[in-house]
């Protein structure tokens, strides 16, 4: 099986959001490329539709650098005490703590594209919106736990396929 990270073609796109998917992302981890097992790395590619953005999320098991090559992606990560932005253009690199929320914006006026880097083999993935309206937790404890009513809860959980 040839792995090319070059080609945009047979892109995985993350289906289970249910919404307007406008990012696509080809993944080499070592669930697709047994190779990587034991050498502590892994890659992606990742496209970005004009106006497309990427949730808010973590990779609870690696450090990821993003390398854009075509297109402006507006990229950052908080901390308790502060926010890291910044607008990228092709050849500018940033970097995203292990652990550490999250996301990309396509900022620009065409399509974004860029390599990511991982300091695992499997730097698993946690999406913020997923975590919170994608289960079956009960609406009515997510309301009481964030600044949502229930309402509100009970909308974002019919995007995620949540229920409850």
């Amino acid at each position: 099986m040839k792995l090319s990270l070059w080609e945009n073609h047979n892109i995985s796109c993350f289906q289970r959001l249910r919404i307007n998917c406008r990012w696509c992302h080809k993944t080499s981890v070592v669930t697709d490329f047994p190779g990587l097992n034991g050498l502590g790395v892994s890659a992606a590619r990742l496209d970005i539709a004009k106006g497309g953005s990427i949730p808010m999320h973590t990779h609870p098991a690696a450090t990821e650098l993003l390398i854009v090559v075509e297109g402006q992606i507006t990229a950052g990560f908080m901390t308790p005490s502060a926010v890291y932005s910044k607008t990228l253009k092709a050849g500018d690199v940033m970097v995203f703590p292990q652990g550490q929320l999250h996301f990309q914006v396509n900022s620009g006026n065409g399509k974004a594209t860029a390599f990511l880097a991982f300091s695992s083999a499997n730097p698993g993935a946690q999406l913020l919106d997923l975590l919170l309206f994608g289960n079956s937790l009960p609406s009515e404890l997510i309301a009481e736990t964030t600044f949502l009513d229930v309402a509100q809860v009970k909308k974002v959980k019919g995007r995620f396929g949540g229920r409850g």
